[in-house]
């Protein structure tokens, strides 16, 4: 059944067994589907964080719109990156402030450093690159290299930190390999 599955896929319904259903006499038998009742705070608060990851989903993907179109009119990968960092931090930062306070803020210099350093490093250098990468070879290859990263990180934990590859992560790895050779 087409909904039953998409119910499945945004987590409405979360699948237990039915004995336990059972027991808690919390389950009829409609249309040759089970439904059932949870408690509506916990469905509430599931629904909301499948509804978030799918909303951020559909945004990053439309990212590669945006930077083709800005890149067009003239604007380079450090202004984009710029733009898409220092408003998400302000709107982290009044969320934050807004549900915990100032408080929630306050933390030692030694962490602050290493926040910053690993934003500096991570978020910012990663957009630079993924806004100048869309910019030249286009959003498709550019998304295929981003998703082959899973594949060299593997590789070079084995060869840096003799991490062993496993048969599951051999297998996840010819997975993602073959995933991205499929969109390329």
């Amino acid at each position: 059944n087409a909904i039953e599955t998409i119910h499945i896929l945004f987590g409405i319904f979360r699948r237990h067994s039915s004995e336990r259903l059972t027991q808690k006499g919390k389950i009829r038998y409609t249309f040759g589907v089970f439904v059932w009742k949870q408690e509506q705070e916990m469905e509430s608060t599931e629904k909301k964080s499948y509804l978030y990851i799918f909303i951020s989903g559909i945004l990053w993907g439309l990212s590669g719109i945006f930077v083709k179109y800005l890149t067009g009119q003239g604007a380079s990968s450090l202004l984009i990156s710029c733009w898409r960092l220092i408003p998400a931090f302000f709107f982290l930062a009044s969320v934050t402030i807004a549900r915990y306070g100032f408080k929630s803020l306050k933390i030692d210099g030694r962490t602050m450093m290493f926040c910053a350093l690993t934003g500096l490093v991570t978020q910012a250098l990663f957009n630079i690159c993924y806004n100048t990468a869309i910019a030249t070879i286009g959003m498709s290859v550019s998304a295929v290299l981003l998703y082959v990263a899973p594949v060299v990180t593997a590789v070079s934990a084995a060869l840096i930190f003799s991490e062993k590859i496993t048969r599951k992560k051999a297998i996840a790895l010819l997975v993602n390999v073959l995933g991205c050779a499929g969109k390329a």
